[in-house]
């Protein structure tokens, strides 16, 4: 069973060892519920990566757009994400952005399949753009 070992650093900072590496919150990183948001944007980038590899779709690159609302009361849990997805490549398939979005909402992505069971509201959007020009 993988474990998290928490020490803490400072008066208002923590540090999580991880199995697969460290996680600092509190003091000039962010909070734990900052870290929640962040990682349904992980796992939702990573599992509709995967998926549209999967669909033999050309994705360049991938950018989310995440913003939530927490509930004014305690406990102050999420009450509601809006998360954008913005997809770079050629030949893109709306149909198949929409299956894969779709499948990672429900099964794939196990951070939203959980927040959802939470009782928090996501609202997906997307937007498809040609292949990305590097900076």
């Amino acid at each position: 069973m993988p474990e998290v070992f928490l020490k803490q650093t400072g008066k208002e900072s923590y540090r999580a060892e991880t199995p697969s590496g460290l996680v600092q919150f509190g003091g000039k990183n962010p909070g734990p519920m900052s870290t929640v948001a962040a990682s349904l944007a992980g796992c939702f980038a990573m599992s509709v990566t995967d998926l549209l590899e999967t669909m033999r779709q050309n994705l360049s690159d991938l950018e989310i757009r995440l913003s939530f609302e927490r509930n004014k009361e305690e406990p102050t849990t999420f009450e509601s994400f809006n998360m954008h997805l913005t997809f770079h490549g050629e030949g893109l398939s709306a149909a198949k952005l929409e299956k894969a979005i779709r499948m990672c909402e429900e099964t794939y992505c196990p951070v939203s399949v959980i927040l959802k069971r939470s009782g928090a509201q996501i609202k997906t959007t997307y937007v498809i753009e040609g292949k990305k020009i590097p900076s």
